[in-house]
């Protein structure tokens, strides 16, 4: 459970990291105030700093309230799948969604990374969330499975490396490990 909440506070954060990057553009040279003049606005609200959201806008998403989870409907208004996470690169952008495909209450169900620009997202006026996509549910059963990456497991110690401790007769076996 803190594993999932991490990850979602994680995919959200790396959603925004553009936004944070992004510089505000000076104003037109005909509306900048000379440096003699004294300004009306000389310090800003907290909220108005710049590279610092004060709250979602209309057109934005949050991974962890509008993306995880949420049902994708194929062209025929069908579900799909939901998606289970978000596939992204260091800098921010989103490369995939993953989505579980098939299987009853995600038992049995398969994991597809389908590109996120191939997702249409739109909010109704209500407020109502919709994700589709053009892939049907039969294309996303014979897509292939979507693997993450995997850490190699941990290397054996080596006899007589470090924390090796000797044993009678010779023979050396691994020490406690150390942290």
């Amino acid at each position: 459970m803190l594993k999932r909440s991490l990850m979602m506070s994680a995919a959200a954060f790396l959603l925004l990291a553009p936004a944070f990057a992004q510089t505000p553009t000076p104003p037109a040279p005909s509306a900048q105030v000379p440096a003699a003049a004294p300004s009306a606005t000389t310090s800003a609200p907290e909220s108005a700093k710049p590279g610092f959201i004060a709250e979602q806008g209309k057109d934005q998403w949050l991974a962890s309230r509008n993306l995880i989870g949420a049902k994708v409907g194929g062209p025929d208004n069908a579900t799909v799948g939901s998606i289970n996470d978000l596939l992204m690169e260091k800098n921010g952008n989103v490369l995939a969604a993953v989505i579980g495909v098939g299987g009853f209450l995600g038992i049995g169900s398969k994991n597809v990374a389908v590109p996120f620009k191939s997702l249409e997202l739109s909010r109704d006026t209500d407020g109502n969330d919709k994700i589709a996509m053009r892939f049907t549910k039969d294309e996303l059963q014979q897509a292939p499975d979507f693997k993450p990456l995997m850490p190699p497991p941990p290397r054996p110690p080596v006899a007589g490396g470090p924390g090796a401790v000797p044993r009678p007769g010779g023979a050396m076996t691994p020490g406690p490990k150390t942290q």
